[in-house]
């Protein structure tokens, strides 16, 4: 007993460490001064993680508490460069990697206007939080937010590994929300229970059960015999892939799915909304992953004290059981939304959350969100390793494999370019996927998705319009080019 006694101080920081808890000096919190709110989630946090109280940065904001946009050049100078110049001074080694916003913070830079032409492309809008994501760009790069291509997107390393090799890129942190309602209208300190419960969950001990393998639910509009193509390319893989890695999906159940083990996670197409006329969906087990695909409103009630949809949907969920969500604020267009497959896969190889959120987003300075514990990880007896260098799963190892993130087991590459089909919508070979916002005229300005559509509807038969080599050019292959619009095709650089 007296060995073990002393043994105790060693090991338990190294199980805390293993879970993705412990002493963790990469951290910076972010509160709003004066804010009671946002100054208990921050000290909550950091008392749960083992954080010092100088990982926490108060920021003087002019605008009101309940206000959630603010314009991008009250952002630089109110919220970028506040926090560029605490990293310069207190962080000269740069290791703070993940930032870590609260409540009472704004959540989106200005807004967009619908009726614009190339909306979404062109809006002139983003997530407070995924324009901090590109904090720390200098010269004719430092803006308010840059929407670009997402170089971590897919990416197998961690992002320790990814900042080391790549110190120039667009994405510099790593970037968390910690909200939730009030629990009433005069609540003006604490942290939100909900929040509170969410931090105080531990991970389960270990199972002993071999079958009992992760459940994940995929809750869509339409059981997949009946989705739409959009709705195929982004949920069918799911049920595809996850199997590989030994876990379990409940693909289109209902949200009144049960089982004796709950699920670990869940993927919403859109909300379960409060007022549906089904059961509320089981609590979920831990960690408690939740993927959401479409946007959630910000905006408060007229009063300026109800609490916002975003607040609202982010305190049902951690309600039921979840640690981490990843959604939007607004609704994304196809080419930007979370890739689902990609987020599940990079938890299941042990990714932390807020990295296996980030893996999952093609592009950077939009309206992507992560709300809750970006240390979260799945319990160890659910992670595969990264053993395998086949990516994909189609039984062609990455160094050999023209498509290394899609499943392409035939290699088809109909214009010899060494870029398969089912990942090269680059059908003009400008080295980007684009659109000319359906200007067809002049042809040397037609985007690729233009040319993709006019051979889906007038032909002739276009081989390399064909990107699931199906033998006919038609929507589906359209979708599989939207998936890639305004990123570089084909896989990514060797590492």
């Amino acid at each position: 007993m007296r060995r073990l006694g002393l043994l105790l101080p060693i090991l338990l920081p190294a199980l805390f460490s293993g879970c993705g808890f412990g002493d963790r000096s990469d951290i910076l919190l972010l509160v709003r001064a004066g804010d009671p709110v946002s100054l208990a989630i921050a000290q909550g946090y950091a008392g749960a993680r083992n954080l010092p109280p100088e990982q926490i940065l108060e920021l003087a904001l002019s605008t009101d508490r309940h206000a959630t946009e603010i314009d991008s050049e009250t952002y630089l100078r109110e919220i970028a460069e506040p926090i560029e110049r605490h990293l310069r001074l207190a962080d000269p080694d740069a290791e703070i990697t993940i930032l870590i916003t609260t409540s009472g913070l704004p959540m989106r830079i200005g807004h967009c206007d619908s009726s614009v032409r190339h909306y979404p492309r062109d809006c002139a809008s983003a997530a407070v939080d995924a324009a901090l994501a590109q904090l720390g760009r200098t010269g004719d790069d430092k803006v308010a937010f840059r929407r670009v291509e997402n170089p971590f997107f897919r990416d197998p390393r961690s992002f320790d590994r990814f900042r080391r090799d790549s110190p120039g890129s667009a994405l510099r942190f790593l970037v968390a929300r910690l909200t939730a309602a009030p629990p009433s209208k005069d609540a003006t300190q604490g942290s939100p229970p909900t929040l509170e419960d969410t931090l105080d969950r531990h991970p389960p001990v270990a199972s002993k059960n071999s079958n009992d393998r992760p459940l994940w639910r995929v809750v869509s509009r339409e059981p997949r015999s009946r989705r739409t193509v959009a709705s195929a390319a982004l949920l069918d893989s799911i049920e595809d892939r996850l199997p590989s890695f030994g876990h379990r999906v409940c693909d289109g159940c209902s949200a009144s799915f049960e089982e004796k083990t709950r699920a670990i996670g869940v993927v919403l197409q859109s909300d379960l909304h409060e007022k549906q006329n089904e059961p509320a969906p089981p609590r979920l087990a831990y960690p408690g992953f939740v993927i959401r695909l479409d946007g959630t409103p910000t905006d408060p009630g007229g009063d300026g004290k109800t609490p916002s949809p975003f607040d609202r949907f982010a305190t049902r969920w951690f309600a039921l059981g979840a640690g981490a969500i990843s959604t939007h604020i607004a609704d994304p267009s196809l080419a930007d939304v979370t890739r689902p497959t990609e987020q599940l896969t990079a938890l299941a190889r042990g990714s932390l959350a807020i990295e296996a959120h980030f893996k999952s987003v093609p592009q950077l300075g939009w309206v992507n969100v992560f709300v809750g514990d970006p240390l979260l990880v799945l319990p160890a007896e659910s992670v595969v390793g990264n053993a395998r260098r086949d990516q994909d799963r189609d039984g062609i190892v990455d160094a050999e494999d023209n498509c290394r993130d899609d499943p392409n087991a035939d290699q088809r590459d109909t214009n010899n370019d060494g870029l398969g089909n089912l990942c090269d919508a680059d059908v003009n070979d400008d080295g980007i996927v684009e659109t000319s916002g359906g200007m067809i005229y002049p042809v040397d300005r037609r985007g690729d998705l233009e040319a993709i559509s006019l051979t889906a509807r007038n032909g002739p038969y276009d081989p390399d319009h064909d990107l699931d080599g199906d033998g006919r050019v038609d929507e589906r292959d359209l979708i599989l080019a939207q998936l890639w619009l305004f990123r570089t095709p084909g896989r990514p650089a060797d590492r």
